[in-house]
């Protein structure tokens, strides 16, 4: 039932969008930290759990959230209207699995970010994908 929600919320925002695997998150900046908001509505064990992140990621995060503690993100491995795409320069398995990335380009403008993220992308997505399609989603 939390996915139909997600999906129903997506929907609202973005009717004309093409739904193949997207994915709805809230990410939240403690203690100087970011991390990946699980609540008690995706959290398939009940009650809230947040994920810490690693460097890469937080400055990802530093970025998109114009310094504010809270950024909620759309992802999907497919393009959507809008979005910004991050691409897999190289995976770091099996060693540390994840990979390094680049965010050539964020609301048009060419930034070439290169950031490394780790497996948590396997825990969104089932893999790591090559490329990764986000937009700033505001609920």
């Amino acid at each position: 039932m939390p996915e139909f929600y997600g999906i129903v919320i997506a929907l609202i925002y973005y009717p004309s969008y093409k739904f193949t695997n997207m994915n709805s998150y809230s990410f939240i900046k403690k203690d100087g930290n970011w991390q990946l908001h699980y609540s008690n509505y995706t959290y398939k064990q009940g009650g809230d759990v947040d994920i810490e992140l690693n460097d890469g990621a937080g400055s990802m995060l530093n970025l998109l959230s114009a310094g504010n503690n809270q950024v909620n993100l759309v992802f999907d491995r497919k393009p959507f209207k809008d979005a910004d795409e991050i691409e897999l320069l190289q995976t770091c398995e099996p060693f540390l699995n994840g990979g390094y990335y680049v965010l050539r380009n964020y609301e048009g403008k060419e930034i070439n970010y290169q950031m490394w993220l780790s497996d948590v992308t396997k825990h969104v997505f089932g893999e790591t994908p090559e490329k990764i399609y986000f937009k700033k989603h505001l609920w």
